[in-house]
């Protein structure tokens, strides 16, 4: 399993807890069988995209919240640049990319001295 199949399991069970249902009662809303809940919440199975958008709509969780890895990703500066990034083209997304990774190179060969104040 990988580890984007977990977060995305881990998103899946977020959403039916925060929603207060058994597994039983999120499979029927959700129109899947209820033995498919527990192994796709602990990602040893994939929901479809149709199972996502009918989880998406249902519970009104935005779709790309299933991807988003941790409380940085959901509240922080990787969702304002995933969200300004979304509105981009694909030219100007992989222009960014190159520069984040370009600006990663240089961070590791020598790290940000602490600025005086």
């Amino acid at each position: 399993m990988s580890h984007l199949e977990k977060v995305i399991g881990q998103k899946i069970r977020e959403v039916r807890h925060n929603s207060h249902l058994t597994q039983e009662a999120f499979a029927e809303e959700i129109q899947v069988h209820p033995s498919y809940i527990g192994p796709m919440e602990k990602g040893r199975k994939r929901p479809s995209i149709r199972t996502l958008i009918r989880i998406s709509e249902r519970f009104e969780v935005p779709i790309y919240e299933f991807f988003l890895n941790g409380e940085a990703a959901k509240n922080g500066p990787l969702l304002e640049l995933n969200l300004m990034l979304s509105q981009r083209n694909r030219a100007d997304q992989q222009m960014v990319l190159d520069l984040a990774k370009s600006l990663m190179k240089n961070l590791e060969r020598k790290p940000m001295r602490a600025i005086a104040g």
